[in-house]
């Protein structure tokens, strides 16, 4: 049986689709989907493993930190004294809330800028497990008030 060149080429043509479409069903798409999942699977590990790297971290500085926890009240007397040391603060009231082992503490001041501020920077050294959660100044015409929220925790 003689094929003209026409039927031929159309044969070359099937053969190598039908070909393709083989390798393409049994061969690409699986070790595609494969790869697809190991990739997801190596961008979810490097995400676990950098959260773990910045747990790490953490822990090591705590260790090494010397930072102490203070009963509720000792916490609360600590910041009323450490504003009471700064001469240039005259502190007007200091009114704490707890939600659970957090403390919250407003501590309402007026004073100068300067001694303000350095109140602020002193906070660096009380090795305290505190932070400043916000900070309003209110500028009258001869003082200037302050109002300060420092959250911190208690044993």
């Amino acid at each position: 049986m003689k094929f003209s060149k026409n039927e031929r080429l159309l044969m070359i043509i099937t053969a190598a689709v039908l070909i393709f479409a083989v390798y393409f069903q049994f061969i690409y798409s699986p070790k595609a989907k494969q790869v697809a999942k190991e990739w997801s699977e190596l961008q979810s590990t490097k995400s676990s493993l950098a959260q773990s790297q910045i747990k790490l971290r953490s822990l090591a500085f705590l260790k090494k930190s010397t930072v102490r926890f203070l009963p509720k009240d000792a916490l609360i007397e600590t910041i009323i004294v450490h504003a009471s040391k700064y001469p240039g603060i005259q502190v007007t009231s200091v009114t704490p809330t707890t939600d659970g082992k957090m403390l919250k503490v407003e501590v309402v001041c007026s004073g100068a800028l300067r001694a303000f501020m350095d109140y602020l920077r002193s906070f660096d050294n009380m090795n305290l497990p505190m932070q400043i959660e916000s900070v309003k100044m209110v500028i009258g015409r001869n003082t200037m008030t302050f109002k300060l929220v420092l959250v911190s925790y208690f044993l």
